[in-house]
């Protein structure tokens, strides 16, 4: 069949087929809505859930500073209470050893005005074969006497030294530790100080 033909019967047209020389091609057909909303909703889903990942973090976080905010007030709040005893410790010791010396200090102000009050009588004492002097106030009692003689017996340091001490005016009555009025021994503060010899220089004699 060459050139162009005219064909005035249709029916006429030669019955040919016509084979294709390769395959048709494979047409895949992709929804392209579905996979975009796929995507969405996963990437919605995953910034829900670091959403809630981080709030869950932030509450934690928090969680934890005020705890760790409470205990260090307690530790503080500990502390300040443990100072406090302290303090009021030290100033009870401190008062108690104010006082002490306050005691002390008029103790000593008492003795010292009573030594330093009055008259001052110096007081010769016979004992055995010794002579010693004793300077005394006029007001001194007589067991202040007797712990100012007791150093300058030999008796010293036997016990019960002070009720063993006898003091007796010196007169031609009461002569020495062999020779003495046993109702002469004084025996009081008032018999010591009506004694005609406690005076300057007055003499008594000490036995023991």
């Amino acid at each position: 069949m060459e050139g162009d033909q005219e064909f005035p019967d249709q029916y006429a047209i030669p019955s040919t087929r016509i084979t294709p020389q390769r395959d048709p091609p494979i047409m895949s057909f992709l929804n392209n809505n579905n996979n975009d909303q796929v995507a969405l909703q996963q990437a919605q889903l995953q910034r829900r859930n670091t959403r809630t990942s981080q709030y869950q973090q932030d509450r934690l976080s928090q969680y934890e500073n005020i705890k760790s905010s409470n205990s260090l007030t307690s530790r503080i709040s500990g502390l300040s209470l443990q100072q406090q005893f302290q303090q009021s410790q030290q100033s009870q010791q401190s008062q108690r050893v104010s006082a002490i010396s306050t005691d002390d200090s008029s103790a000593q102000r008492t003795v010292q005005n009573s030594d330093d009050s009055g008259t001052k009588h110096k007081l010769k004492f016979y004992y055995k074969d010794d002579i010693f002097a004793v300077v005394v106030s006029e007001n001194i009692t007589l067991l202040e006497l007797k712990k100012q003689i007791v150093p300058r017996v030999d008796e010293a340091q036997e016990p019960g030294i002070l009720d063993r001490i006898k003091i007796i005016p010196k007169d031609v009555n009461n002569v020495d530790q062999f020779e003495y009025i046993d109702n002469d021994i004084i025996m009081s503060d008032s018999q010591l100080w009506k004694s005609k010899n406690f005076t300057d220089k007055g003499k008594f004699l000490v036995i023991v």
